[in-house]
């Protein structure tokens, strides 16, 4: 995809579909006063969009969670998202896909003793974006080096896990850390306990006789986008979920995997 293409994307923000170098909130949106945001990121393959319905649904969870009224229902905001990736797929070449992404924020933000209050109707942004994944093709060929960072990943008890959230502050903190290390490495967090948790953008998976070991405290509504993906459903149905050791395991292990929605194969 080129980037001419990619800047003639149609964007919609608030009730209107706009150009991306038009495309717009306030200053003073919680978004952006607060990092008050809850959001979804779709992926497609040959141009449809991947468990769209399942995504809408943990994006209405998040809203629930937060307690962010979009005014909007999950029917309508499905209907208003396949809008949007039709109005743009003409620009996206046939062998090629992209993202479908929801930024939802509870609006303008008014300092005061209480934040919690929707003081305007949400600012909904959808808009997608062009798949660039030249940056993980040789992973597949070269293997990846991780590394472990100093900075833990949030514990459930500090962030409710069924949130998700635009905040990338605590990811981005953990991967200066890991390029200090090796430029080229990619950052696996451990929990508060020491165990495994996630990458920066994806799930951290060990394979290992029939099971597939993830961090326990890493909740299934968190991997929409990987759950039964590239296997049969009697291979899935076959594995199952356990908590994995220290990171020794990664070691001794034959097939440790970082994965995402766009490393899967269609």
């Amino acid at each position: 995809m080129s980037t001419q293409p990619a800047a003639q994307h149609l964007v919609y923000v608030n009730g209107a579909m706009v150009q991306r170098d038009e495309a717009k909130i306030s200053v003073f949106d919680s978004a952006v006063m607060l990092g008050d945001t809850v959001t979804e990121s779709t992926r497609t393959f040959a141009h449809k969009p991947f468990k769209l319905e399942q995504h809408i649904a943990r994006l209405y969870k998040s809203l629930k969670v937060t307690r962010i009224n979009p005014g909007i229902t999950p029917d309508e905001m499905l209907e208003l998202s396949l809008r949007i990736l039709e109005a743009n797929l003409h620009l996206v070449d046939a062998d090629e896909d992209c993202w479908l992404v929801h930024n939802i924020s509870r609006g303008m933000s008014v300092a005061g003793a209480d934040p919690t209050i929707q003081r305007s109707p949400a600012t909904i942004i959808i808009f997608t974006s062009p798949m660039i994944l030249t940056d993980w093709a040789r992973f597949y060929v070269e293997g990846c080096h991780a590394v472990t960072p100093m900075s833990r990943a949030m514990p459930p008890q500090a962030l409710d896990a069924r949130i998700k959230n635009r905040s990338r502050m605590a990811y981005t903190l953990a991967e200066i850390e890991v390029k200090l290390v090796d430029p080229q490495a990619q950052g696996i967090l451990l929990d508060l306990d020491g165990n495994i948790a996630e990458n920066k953008g994806a799930n951290f998976f060990i394979l290992h006789q029939h099971a597939l070991l993830h961090h326990a405290g890493d909740t299934l509504q968190r991997t929409t986008g990987r759950r039964r993906a590239g296997r049969p459903d009697h291979e899935a149905a076959a594995l199952r979920l356990e908590r994995p050791g220290r990171r020794g395991h990664c070691c001794t292990r034959p097939e440790p995997t970082p994965t995402s929605q766009p490393t899967l194969k269609h």
